[in-house]
């Protein structure tokens, strides 16, 4: 009998994790801005509050993702998705 065990991470570990192989705070801000472009919205809003805790927020009007394509995309490598002509990800290359 095969026994099933989901492990869930250690969300701080996994931070530090992705910072070390150079995933910085930029970098994932501009990764979401890019998704937001990516899924069509074309009003994104982002806040910064700095106290008395700091709060950072990107709201965008964009189409969103389904419940599966959300947990997969939580998927450390997961997948590889083309961007559209219209992205940051274009635009920087």
């Amino acid at each position: 009998m095969t026994k099933t065990e989901i492990v869930e991470p250690n969300v701080r570990n996994f931070i530090k994790s992705l910072r070390d192989v150079g995933y910085t705070f930029e970098i994932a801000t501009a990764d979401i801005i890019d998704n937001s472009i990516t899924a069509g919205a074309s009003l994104i809003e982002i806040y910064a509050v700095p106290k008395p805790e700091l709060k950072f927020e990107i709201l965008d009007n964009g189409g969103g993702m389904h419940e599966n394509e959300l947990i997969e995309a939580m998927r450390l490598a997961s997948k590889s998705y083309s961007y559209p002509e219209s992205s940051i990800s274009t635009i920087m290359d």
